[in-house]
Formats: C-alpha cells, sequence, structure tokens
C-alpha cells in the first residue's frame, strides 16, 4: 500500500467527524489498546490565536465538477498550494486561503509556524484536498509537527501527513487553519490528551502523531486499531441513535459510509455493518423534516440542495435497491409538490405613436402556476394567455373603435438566491443554519400581443390592422426588466415575494405594475 493510499484512508472517515461534534465514547472498552487509553481520558482542549495577513489573502472559485486550487506566498516568501479535487464540494464556492503572520499560544517547538487560514470555515469536503507548503525557513523533517486548528483557533489538533511525499503536504477535508510548527513530536506528552478537545478528534489527532511520526522514519503506524478505535467509540453509537433525528441519521450515514469505504482504501476488510440499510432511515427522517420546512415555513431553498445530496449519497453507497431508489423518487417529488408556485402579472403602459401623435393606453394580466421540474432541474411553467384587459387610443376629433388582442405568458425559470444554509448540523452543538432567500430572479417569456382599433376622424373610417401595442410600449419603457424581474419585496410567508415597478423609456412610454410570487405547496 502507498504512503498517500496510507494516509487517505483514515482521513475522510475519521476526521469528518471531528467537525460534526459527535459525542458518544464509551470509556472502559475492552478493544482500546493500552497505548491509546489517553485518547479517552477528556483534557481541556488548546486555543491558539492566529493573526491573519489578510494583504496577502488569494482566493478561488472552485467547483464541484473540476474542483480547483489555489496559491498565496506569506511575507517571509513560503507558498501554500490548497489543492480540491473533483467531486469533494457540495456545491461551487470561492474558497479563500490566507496566510499567518504569526500564530500565538502554540504549545509546542519554539512557538513559530508556517500556516494558512482556510474559509469559508467548516466547510466540508467529501474527498480529501492538500495543502502543501513550500519554504526556505520550513522546520527540518525530523523537527516538523503538522497542526491543524477549529474556526478561529479552536481545538488545536495534529494533521494528517502525506507519506507519499518527500515535502511537506497535510491532507485535510474540512476548512479552518492548517500549518506546520517548529518542534519534537516526543516532546508532546503533557499536552496529547489535549489536543482534538473531543475524543473524536482525540482520536484523530493521534493517528496524525502515529503517521508523522512514521514519515519521519519511525514505527509504521497500526491503522487497524485505530479504525477499530473509531468504530467501538463513535460509529456504533451513531448507529445506534441514527433513528431520533435526521442530524444523527445524517451523522451516522456519512460516518458508516467513509468508514467502510476507507478501511477498503487501507487495504483491510469492510466492516460488518449493513451502513446501505441506513440510507432509507436517513432519506425519511431528513425528507419529512425538509418538507414539513418548506410547506409549513415557507423555506424553499433547502429542497433541491438535499435532493441532490441525498440521490449522491446513495450513489456513493452503492445503494441501487428498490428501497433506496424509491427514496429518491418521493424525494424527487416532493421537491415538486412544495416548490409550487403562483405568479399574479399585471402592466399597465402608456406611450404615443409618434407618427400620428395618437396615445394609447393598454393594459395586461396573467396568472399561472408552475413548479421545479426535477428532469429539467429549473421552474417551469405551461403557457397561459396574456390577457389584454384594456385598450385604449386618443387623439383629437377622432374615436376609435378599439378591440383587445392577447399575448402569450410562461415562466422560463426562476431563480432563488440564499443565505448561506447547512444541511448538517454544525460541529458546536448549535442548530444548523436554515438561511433565506435573499434576491429573486423570476425569467418569463412572452408573447406579443394583437390590439387592433377602427379609427374614424372627420367622417371618415380606418380599420388599423393588429399590432403589439402592449408589448412595444412595454419594452420601450422596461427594457430587459420586462421579462427578467429582479426587485423583489421578499416576506417569505405564503405571499411569498411582491414587486412594484413604474419605469419610463427612452421613447417616453411609461410602464406600471406589479407581480405577485405566491407559494403554494401541494
Amino acid at each position: 500500500m502507498s504512503g498517500r493510499t496510507r494516509a487517505m484512508s483514515v482521513h475522510i472517515s475519521i476526521g469528518m467527524l471531528v467537525v460534526l461534534g459527535i459525542s458518544g465514547c464509551v470509556p472502559g472498552s475492552p478493544s482500546v489498546p493500552d497505548e491509546l487509553a489517553w485518547v479517552l481520558e477528556e483534557g481541556e482542549a488548546i486555543s491558539v490565536t492566529p493573526v491573519l495577513d489578510e494583504a496577502r489573502a488569494a482566493s478561488s472559485l472552485m467547483t464541484i465538477t473540476e474542483g480547483g486550487a489555489v496559491s498565496a506566498t506569506g511575507a517571509d516568501g513560503t507558498a501554500y498550494t490548497l489543492t480540491v479535487p473533483p467531486d469533494a464540494l457540495r456545491s461551487d464556492v470561492t474558497i479563500t486561503m490566507t496566510p499567518l503572520s504569526r500564530i500565538d499560544g502554540l504549545p509546542f517547538g519554539d512557538g513559530t509556524a508556517l500556516a494558512v487560514q482556510l474559509e469559508p470555515s467548516g466547510l466540508q469536503l467529501d474527498a480529501h484536498a492538500s495543502l502543501d507548503i513550500v519554504s526556505a525557513t520550513a522546520p527540518s523533517p525530523s523537527e516538523q509537527i503538522l497542526f491543524g486548528y477549529q474556526g478561529s483557533g479552536e481545538e488545536l489538533s495534529l494533521a494528517l501527513p502525506d507519506l507519499a511525499t518527500d515535502g511537506i503536504r497535510i491532507l485535510l477535508d474540512h476548512f479552518s487553519g492548517y500549518g506546520v510548527g517548529n518542534g519534537l513530536l516526543t516532546d508532546l506528552g503533557p499536552i496529547r490528551q489535549r489536543l482534538g478537545g473531543t475524543a473524536e478528534a482525540r482520536i484523530t489527532s493521534a493517528l496524525g502523531e502515529a503517521l508523522q511520526v512514521e514519515k519521519q522514519g519511525g514505527a509504521k503506524a497500526d491503522l487497524d486499531q485505530y479504525f477499530q478505535l473509531f468504530e467501538d467509540q463513535v460509529l456504533k453509537p451513531r448507529i445506534a441513535a441514527a433513528g431520533s433525528s435526521c442530524g444523527n441519521a445524517t451523522i451516522a450515514i456519512q460516518t458508516a459510509a467513509d468508514y467502510d469505504r476507507q478501511r477498503q482504501l487501507a487495504g483491510l476488510e469492510p466492516s460488518s455493518f449493513d451502513f446501505r440499510s441506513l440510507f432509507t432511515t436517513v432519506g425519511s427522517i431528513c425528507l419529512k423534516e425538509e418538507y414539513d420546512l418548506c410547506k409549513v415555513n415557507h423555506i424553499v431553498h433547502r429542497m433541491v440542495p438535499f435532493w441532490l445530496l441525498l440521490d449522491r449519497q446513495r450513489q456513493l453507497l452503492n445503494a441501487e435497491d428498490a428501497a433506496a431508489l424509491a427514496v429518491v423518487a418521493e424525494a424527487a417529488k416532493k421537491v415538486e409538490d412544495c416548490l409550487t408556485f403562483s405568479v399574479e402579472f399585471e402592466s399597465d403602459v402608456v406611450g404615443v405613436e409618434e407618427a400620428d401623435e395618437v396615445q394609447i393606453a393598454t393594459a395586461v394580466t396573467a396568472t399561472t402556476e408552475f413548479s421545479y421540474d426535477t428532469q429539467a432541474k429549473k421552474f417551469t411553467s405551461e403557457t397561459v394567455p396574456l390577457t389584454n384587459t384594456s385598450v385604449t387610443f386618443t387623439l383629437s376629433e377622432c374615436d376609435f373603435a378599439e378591440t383587445t388582442g392577447d399575448g402569450t405568458f410562461a415562466i422560463e425559470n426562476m431563480i432563488l438566491r440564499p443565505s448561506e444554509f447547512d444541511l448538517s448540523p454544525p460541529g458546536d452543538g448549535s442548530s444548523p443554519k436554515v438561511g433565506e432567500i435573499e434576491s429573486i430572479e423570476l425569467r418569463l417569456t412572452l408573447g406579443r400581443t394583437s390590439e387592433s382599433t377602427v379609427e374614424t376622424c372627420f367622417g371618415s373610417s380606418v380599420q388599423i390592422p393588429p399590432f403589439a401595442w402592449w408589448t412595444e410600449l412595454a419594452t420601450d419603457a422596461s427594457g430587459p426588466s420586462l421579462t427578467n424581474i429582479t426587485d423583489w419585496q421578499i416576506p417569505g410567508n405564503a405571499v411569498f415575494a411582491t414587486s412594484q415597478w413604474s419605469r419610463t423609456g427612452p421613447g417616453g412610454s411609461t410602464d406600471t405594475g406589479t407581480a405577485v410570487l405566491n407559494h403554494i405547496p401541494k
């Protein structure tokens, strides 16, 4: 087995649980090796104080399909490169890496370090990323201590090295701070049980220490004992609690799936857990919670990410049985049921036909229901009439016999942009961020109207053929905003959002109108 595979094999399955903050360790378990008994001896977690060199921060937009990389250079010339592989992210996100000018409170070596802060803080990865550190002032290999911390400096722990490289490369599965300090691993005894804070984090920290010792030429780390410790102290309690809430069920399925997959990568026998059977538990419990949030509380932005994440978990588990497929199919149906809206559109325009100086006032209205289409992955609607409710032509000394002429109206798409939210419980024990819709973009497809009139002036009548008077005048007044409504007030309840406008175009036409967006879950 390569050194890189050995480091990968435990990184996601164990390190992930530190971020999720899982508890439930069972002191006194007979499976705990004597040399690791200290892991269950809880000590006060160590916090450090990172000082960021924000002027040297670098950012990069990374995607689900391609991942990405970002590089930054510290004031001393140290080069930092973060590489995120494809399929590690759950959404496209801008990642920022900020070198530290110093870090206060580091409890080993001389207290100096080469380190960076990664943001968004707490971002969870589905595959490990790597942080490379290249510096002329780096400690010698035998005096390197790789570390990480949570948030703004909490829960200092030892990080996992990449055994396949000679340089400094840290493997990570969530974002916070990471770096390399100058010191000896043999001097960690007095603080070892405080590294990582929680017992779960201490297991990861202990593993990081063992792998760092191996990389420095010491004994080969016994991966099996760390897996077994993790299984007994974390995985089994999580599976036992899976049915109590969506949060616990999600944690259990993620933990079990990653644990089994990484055992196989490490060359170990698969676990005895039938963790795929947990999938239906996760799906059923979490789907009910998410659907209730959407239907009752009008929290509409979480359903699609939840459905996609659920199906992604099914694929990662290779769960192709009828029960698993039925859960995903039910989630897709609930997405379409809950993400159902209606829109009421009204517009009154006034303008002048320049050639004959005829003033024209014409109004339209339309109402339609529309839903999210899980096949097209967008909002769509059927085409309905854009009803021309009135049209009036005015010219001195002339009479008009007007005829209305309808157009067509359809929803091309609706884009909902939410604030930050979490689908998984955060690591601090608080409730997940629910988020809220911050902006809406409603895109319309409008078919041309066809108003007409008979004009009678000085006893002579002329038939004016049908023409798209509302369409032309509204386009002059509103421009692109006519078919792309972005200015919304968003109360986020049954009357989900409203938009009002009064616009004047370069040709002098005016458009006064409203749009009302109602959430009408089935």
